[in-house]
């Protein structure tokens, strides 16, 4: 290896005990040698740091901090880094053996783009599923994708040191988390291209406790309010941000009570946004698949949001009817 290595690997851990050594392994097994493993121990109650202390191998390096979060330990395992690209790990997921290689060639032959996802295969726990995470590959379609949702898998991305070092690192501040992933997304995009490699070379392990997959209402609040700020960026000098946090709430089906915003005027709002994501990129194959779906999903929305207010005027008695 050389004196500096050309990727760092950033892996968190907290009580990751029971597949924290499959994770590092699935990282030693890469193709590409030239990395260091940053593994930070966050406070952990197990076995973890006995584990991840005990490896041999100099490219593992192991640190320990009282229990500070996610974000504060992956800003630590960040400024700890020595390379100028950082790949992002998960204890509970695994890399496929090409995927840094991968990385690590796209973004030196791609300098315009400052960061890169990998498509992943979902498991439920040690299972192969059926389903797969393929999120959208080109930079506008990402941006159009990232109005409303995260199109990135978290543990499968690589991002150049210099874009944290520009915009800053993951967000610490309370009022703005989770999701801390979603957050950086956001504003990486508002000035950088960004993109996914179309390929499954990240293992993705679902577990039950992820706020993302339980829908834990502070979890949604920020989903809710980083779409909105998203849109808003786009259409400012027409649409307000109150406009776009309602066609926010449409697409995520929150709080339909509240919504005035009619069916046209949110088409009118995401075609603008569209239309300025559009004019702004250079990689857009797969832009027109997204926008398509993403509208087809608007217009989904409101039939559900009517049919459930033509509900709510039904009689006590003919509701119950209905739903028994």
């Amino acid at each position: 290896m050389s004196a500096k290595p050309r990727v760092s690997v950033v892996l968190p851990v907290y009580n990751g005990a029971n597949l924290v050594r499959d994770a590092i392994k699935s990282v030693l097994d890469q193709s590409m040698t030239d990395f260091e493993i940053i593994v930070l121990d966050d406070g952990s109650t197990d076995e973890t740091w006995e584990i991840i202390k005990s490896y041999s191998d100099p490219r593992v390096k192991a640190f320990r901090h009282s229990n500070i979060g996610l974000p504060a330990t992956l800003n630590k395992g960040i400024a700890l880094a020595e390379a100028p690209y950082i790949a992002r790990m998960d204890h509970d997921d695994l890399m496929l053996p090409s995927r840094l290689e991968k990385q690590f060639n796209f973004l030196e032959n791609n300098p315009g783009v400052a960061m890169v996802g990998t498509w992943a295969h979902i498991y439920e726990g040690s299972f192969p599923s059926d389903r797969y995470h393929r999120h959208p590959y080109s930079s506008a379609a990402i941006k159009l994708h990232l109005l409303f949702d995260n199109p990135f898998v978290h543990s499968s991305v690589m991002i150049r040191k210099e874009v944290l070092n520009d915009l800053g690192c993951y967000t610490e501040d309370s009022g703005r988390l989770p999701p801390e992933d979603y957050e950086l997304w956001s504003r990486i995009a508002k000035k950088y291209e960004v993109a996914n490699i179309p390929e499954v070379l990240t293992i993705y392990r679902e577990v039950g406790s992820s706020l993302s997959r339980i829908g834990a209402d502070p979890f949604i609040e920020k989903v809710l309010m980083f779409s909105a700020e998203n849109i808003h960026f786009y259409v400012k000098d027409k649409y307000s941000f109150k406009e776009c946090m309602q066609i926010s709430m449409i697409l995520h089906s929150r709080k339909i009570n509240d919504i005035i915003l009619d069916k046209k005027k949110a088409f009118e709002i995401f075609q603008m946004a569209a239309s300025s994501i559009l004019s702004r990129s250079d990689a857009k194959d797969d832009f027109d698949k997204e926008f398509k779906k993403i509208k087809s999903k608007i217009s989904s929305r409101f039939g559900m949001r009517r049919f459930y207010l033509r509900l709510r005027r039904l009689p006590v008695w003919l509701f119950r009817k209905v739903f028994q």
